[in-house]
This record gives C-alpha cells, sequence and structure tokens, in this order.
C-alpha cells in the first residue's frame, strides 16, 4: 500500500484519535544540553541515558552529534514530543472529562 501524502502519520500509526497533537522533530547538529533540553531532562541525565547506546551512536565531533547522530539518538530513545489535547469544536457537542 503507498503511503498517502496527506495521511497524519499518527494515523500511519494506527493511532486514531483526533484529539491528540503530534509534531514532527526537526533534527539538527546538537549539544548534549539541547538534546537534554528537548527530552526535558538535566543533561547529567542524559548523558547516562546515551551511555547504555554509546556503541550504536559513536563519539561526538567537538560538543556536537551530527545529524545521523541525533537521528540514532531519537530511533534509541523515541521522539521528544508532547502529547496533549486539542480542543475540541463546540458544534460537535463534545464534553470536557
Amino acid at each position: 500500500m503507498k503511503p498517502n501524502q496527506n495521511q497524519n502519520p499518527a494515523t500511519e500509526a494506527g493511532f486514531n484519535n483526533e484529539n491528540v497533537k503530534y509534531s514532527i522533530v526537526e533534527v539538527y547538529p546538537s549539544t548534549v544540553k539541547e538534546l537534554a533540553l528537548q527530552y526535558r531532562v538535566d543533561y547529567r541525565t542524559f548523558t547516562r541515558w546515551i551511555e547504555k547506546f554509546e556503541y550504536k551512536v559513536g563519539q561526538r565531533v567537538g560538543r556536537y552529534y551530527s545529524v545521523k547522530q541525533v537521528e540514532i539518538i531519537i530511533e534509541c530513545l523515541g521522539a521528544p514530543y508532547e502529547v496533549g489535547e486539542v480542543e475540541p469544536e463546540k458544534d460537535k457537542g463534545a464534553k470536557k472529562i
């Protein structure tokens, strides 16, 4: 089956809740502190997380992880995103619980 370019990525993954937001992660060369901020943890905690799969990520060049390394980190840790509710439209008669 060919992916539909207009289809919601959450729907493609089998998640059909219309009240959930999704975001696309922009990948760029990043420092440990920048990545820790995206995952909302202290940089020391993030460093401990990275140690578990450092063999996959490899060594940083200077202070920065390359784009490929950041992609591997996201693959291992998951995307740093937030799940939130979208305000329901008033004409649908949805109730807040």
